[in-house]
């Protein structure tokens, strides 16, 4: 009899020996993934998560976490596998429905995503990170009015969540309201100094013909980070204040930046245009014509500078070429109509 009961208690020494053992793999196995998955090394990470999983199949942290891993290397398909596994074993996890409701919208399935940011919300309805996860993809569906309907119920749970108040600045954007808009990125900015909340106040001046505000927010992101965008947004509202020259050296350096920057050509070409000087404007038109032969801003313009010159022949080619592209266009229609009813005049 004590045979037996010595017999067995070894053998439930095993196996609580074999069980502990179980345990501290898989959380050894699971800490490394976590630690992989901090430093970026996504691969090792899930590794170590599958390998944990192997031990403890139905452990939804681990299951969450290479969710979260995949969703990081842009795997969707794999991360809402993972998230729909863990939300079997708990179906009431808030992060699951929020992170697979983010996986859902990176793969552009807006309505799942809208359906787990619900689930979510139902459960907890202040999580005012579902709320502003909601509102971005109403944004991205156009329904900007819902989009700043749960960015607002956001803000008024947690008043300085950062992106919340640029994604209302920016759907207020969209929306024409840029009064708003400013106010929301000006809130935004006194959180956090940003250049591109910066550039989106500034583009928000330039919608509102104030120029001079959109300078200084331009001037203040490019002190931040050079950009050849900001550059060509700046330049531009330079131009429409009349200051050509300072309109010129800002495309100057976004052309040094991105060379084929056909946008930066035409514009450059409209400054010069405007100064007078033709032959530099029909360069940089002709520059852009290169890079991109339909685009229509260089093409019409190349015809205003060539009839500008006098050069018609030239000047027809190119309006006859807008019209290949877009057979209604009234302005061409009328050039061509004045410079025909000029070469008819002058014979």
């Amino acid at each position: 009899m004590r045979k037996k009961l010595i017999a067995k208690a070894k053998a439930l020494y095993r196996y609580a020996i074999a069980y502990l053992k179980n345990i501290y793999d898989h959380e050894i196995l699971y800490n490394r993934g976590y630690a992989y998955a901090e430093k970026g090394d996504y691969d090792r990470a899930i590794e170590d998560f599958t390998a944990a999983l192997k031990i403890k199949p139905s452990d939804r942290f681990t299951l969450y976490n290479r969710g979260n891993t995949y969703q990081n290397k842009g795997d969707y398909d794999r991360a809402i596998e993972d998230y729909t596994a863990a939300l079997r074993i708990k179906p009431d996890d808030c992060f699951a429905l929020n992170n697979r409701g983010l996986a859902y919208y990176n793969k552009g399935d807006f309505d799942r995503a809208i359906e787990d940011y619900n689930a979510d919300l139902r459960i907890k309805p202040n999580d005012c990170f579902a709320l502003n996860n909601r509102g971005v993809v109403y944004a991205n569906k156009g329904d900007y009015d819902r989009a700043i309907e749960d960015y607002t119920a956001a803000l008024k749970i947690k008043p300085n969540l950062y992106d919340t108040l640029y994604n209302r600045g920016f759907a207020y954007a969209e929306k024409g309201d840029y009064n708003r808009a400013i106010e929301d990125f000006t809130a935004t900015l006194k959180i956090k100094p940003d250049d591109f909340v910066l550039y989106k106040r500034g583009y928000a001046y330039i919608l509102k013909g104030d120029y001079d505000r959109a300078i200084e927010d331009f001037t203040a992101a490019l002190k931040i980070k050079p950009d050849d965008f900001v550059l060509f947004n700046r330049g531009y509202a330079y131009a429409e204040k009349g200051d050509y020259d300072r309109a010129i050296e800002d495309y100057n350096a976004a052309l040094r930046i991105e060379p084929n920057y056909t946008l930066a050509l035409c514009f450059r070409g409209n400054a010069y245009y405007c100064k007078g000087d033709y032959d530099q404007a029909i360069e940089d038109y002709t520059a852009a014509l290169r890079i991109k032969p339909d685009l229509y801003e260089a093409l019409y313009n190349l015809g205003i500078a060539y009839a500008e010159k006098g050069d018609y022949d030239k000047a027809i080619d190119d309006f006859e070429a807008v019209l290949r592209i877009d057979p209604n266009n009234a302005k061409a229609i009328e050039n061509l109509e004045a410079i025909r009813k000029k070469i008819a005049e002058a014979k």
